[in-house]
């Protein structure tokens, strides 16, 4: 695994529908806007809480919570 700032400050952290742009395309992580992958390539989905998984360079790797 990468030991990076964001592998560090935001593995585990939950992100919520505030926490995405209008449009979708991003989501801010500590005050810093971020590309996303969904894990199992599902799409976005309204009122789904989702927890930071792993990231790849500047994108994190959300997993939906159950």
């Amino acid at each position: 695994m990468t030991d990076n700032l964001e592998h560090r400050m935001f593995l585990g952290r939950v992100v919520t529908t505030d926490d995405f742009s209008s449009d979708k395309t991003l989501v801010q992580v500590g005050g810093i806007w971020y590309r996303y992958h969904l894990s199992g390539n599902s799409t976005y989905q309204d009122g789904t809480d989702y927890q930071v998984v792993n990231n790849t360079g500047n994108t994190l790797h959300l997993q939906k919570i159950k």
